[in-house]
């Protein structure tokens, strides 16, 4: 049932993307949300200026703007993610989500997860080759080119962003390291003073 749903290009999850919402007229179809979209929107405009994910979850922490779990709950949508207890609390992981999505173009991209089998809970990713992709199914919310643009400056600027997580943790290992030699250095030269 949900392959050959999948397979005519009928959006496969429950709820729509952030920014989206049901149509009320026709439930299959996507409509732009103005409110929710103005966010998302504004997330691309970070990016493209060289933001990265963690700084646009700071600035939307700080602006006050409700988390997507935290903005459908406030108008009646389920939503399987239970809102965190500061409504406000972007986390640079959602952000890196929405901004990677190509549901905000005007394509519609089903088979994205699979699981091993129908006895486990775990979602694997699918690599793109076998997602399938079908265009022109609701209204865009960012231009193609700017997409494109946007997805290359966002990956530079997350690999940055790893590169300073990752020297970070090298940073804290090597600080460790030091202070553990200081402390050797330190029992050697008691031990020689008692020689």
């Amino acid at each position: 049932m949900m392959k050959n749903k999948g397979d005519n290009g009928e959006h496969l999850c429950t709820n729509p993307p952030y920014g989206y919402g049901k149509n009320p007229d026709n439930p299959k179809q996507w409509v732009v949300d103005e409110v929710a979209a103005a966010t998302v929107k504004r997330r691309f405009v970070f990016c493209l200026d060289g933001y990265g994910p963690l700084q646009i979850a700071r600035t939307l922490e700080a602006d006050k703007v409700l988390t997507p779990s935290a903005y459908w709950q406030e108008n009646g949508v389920s939503c399987p993610a239970k809102p965190p207890e500061n409504p406000y609390r972007w986390v640079s992981a959602a952000v890196s989500d929405i901004l990677e999505k190509r549901d905000y173009l005007v394509h519609t991209v089903n088979f994205k997860t699979y699981k091993q089998s129908y006895k486990s809970k775990k979602k694997l990713y699918n690599p793109e080759d076998k997602q399938k992709v079908f265009k022109d199914r609701h209204e865009a919310m960012i231009a193609p080119d700017t997409w494109e643009h946007m997805q290359l400056v966002f990956s530079i600027v997350a690999g940055y962003e790893e590169q300073l997580r990752q020297a970070k943790r090298e940073l804290a290992v090597k600080r460790k390291q030091y202070t553990q030699a200081e402390r050797r250095v330190e029992e050697l030269i008691r031990l020689f003073k008692r020689i």
